[in-house]
């Protein structure tokens, strides 16, 4: 079959590459390739003939060993051969930690400085943690994300984009599988206790598993893990999961990604057990802060704007007292004259869409006659009549203007 003569040809490039300067490699990779040859007395070789090749050590010996050489062109080969491996699904479970002990050995800066080396890398990682018969270690999944944000500021452009789309697909399987656990019923989140790395304190489904058990509870360890750390470089801050160096790039590019998750993934990231407090101490507090503040970047006002529509119309229900603090501060916006005209239209554009909601309009109203809280919608309209009577009047040269103020605060 194709693979297996992929297979046999990779480790013959192998062996001649390793032939002067890299013994170890050379004698491992004849090991592996007198294993792999006995193979041929088979008439048909079968993908279940390579599976259980792929379990011997010494396959895996010189792929590991070519990965520790600091040679680019020995590492070249010895991804391409594992990203084959893991395309063709004929790696097992046991074998994933010679693959990550494999990528994790790739370390050197001078190797890691060779760009095909770096793309190889992200494509491995894509195939490998996509996969959704393999249990790859938190540990690894976290470094794949630090490489990936790291590389997203990388001056080569193909670097750059491929470290994005890498960063969307690995955010979206560790979401997906957080979606994928089965559940009796909705979470009481925001009554959960806050969430513990070491075990996760939401109900696993009836009669399930213990393996069953142990993998809800790794992909819901990982996907908040991930939401945290996500907040607190939009802070600014270095995560705890994810060790990088926020600079505004960074920052900015978090936001997105963490604006898309907020919005595709609502239901479950609301049933995730603590993640409402990070909403409620981070996230709420930042939007908040950056909204209020005259913009040193406009982009990044931008991106809070769009960040604080979702979290304003998608989680009210979990916000706790934040929701009026984070209208109010989208309403003063309006009036603000530190605050460019581009960042009031999105500012509308925002007003607009949580007011399109009707329940978001009922619950403003609920929370106006519960509290001494302003009714958010009277505020807001208050706002627009006022910007648009002063965008009128810079306009107009201050010529009367009655009818559509009149209007806005009939409405």
């Amino acid at each position: 079959m194709d693979l297996y003569a992929a297979l046999q040809n990779e480790l013959k490039l192998l062996l001649n590459e390793a032939k002067r300067k890299h013994p170890a490699v050379k004698e491992a990779s004849e090991k592996a390739l007198m294993r792999v040859t006995a193979l041929s007395r088979k008439d048909v070789i079968h993908v279940q003939d390579i599976r259980e090749l792929c379990k011997w050590e010494d396959v895996w010996r010189p792929l590991i060993l070519a990965c520790e050489s600091r040679n680019p062109r020995l590492v070249g080969i010895a991804l391409g051969l594992l990203q084959r491996l893991l395309a063709h699904n004929v790696v097992s479970q046991g074998a994933i930690s010679n693959i990550v002990s494999c990528i994790a050995k790739i370390g050197d800066k001078d190797t890691m400085a060779d760009e095909s080396i770096q793309l190889k890398i992200l494509q491995t990682v894509v195939v490998l943690v996509a996969n959704a018969e393999y249990r790859v270690p938190s540990s690894f999944l976290a470094s794949s994300f630090t490489l990936c944000l790291t590389l997203h500021t990388s001056r080569s452009a193909v670097l750059h984009n491929t470290s994005i789309a890498t960063l969307r697909q690995l955010s979206s399987v560790v979401m997906e599988r957080l979606c994928s656990i089965p559940r009796k019923s909705p979470v009481d989140a925001v009554k959960a206790p806050a969430f513990s790395p070491a075990k996760v304190t939401s109900p696993t489904p009836e009669g399930a598993v213990p393996a069953e058990q142990e993998k809800a509870e790794e992909n819901e360890r990982n996907a908040f893990q991930l939401l945290k750390d996500f907040c607190l470089i939009a802070e600014g801050e270095s995560g705890v999961w994810l060790k990088v160096q926020a600079t505004l790039q960074t920052r900015l590019f978090v936001l997105e990604l963490l604006r898309g998750m907020l919005l595709t993934y609502s239901e479950a990231i609301q049933q995730l057990p603590g993640f409402p407090q990070v909403l409620q101490t981070r996230l709420c507090p930042l939007l908040t802060e950056s909204i209020s503040e005259p913009p040193s970047d406009l982009r990044w006002l931008l991106q809070i704007l769009r960040v604080a529509e979702v979290v304003g119309l998608g989680y009210r229900s979990v916000l706790g007292g934040h929701e009026g603090p984070l209208c109010s501060a989208v309403a003063r916006l309006l009036e603000s004259t530190e605050h460019p005209l581009a960042a009031k239209l999105i500012a509308l554009l925002v007003f607009k869409d949580w007011v399109d909601d009707p329940s978001w309009v009922h619950s403003a109203y609920r929370r106006s006659i519960s509290s001494t809280t302003p009714n958010a919608v009277a505020v807001f309209v208050s706002s627009v009549s006022r910007l648009v009577c002063g965008v009128y009047g810079e306009h107009c040269g201050g010529a009367p203007f009655y009818y559509p103020s009149l209007r806005v605060q009939q409405l």
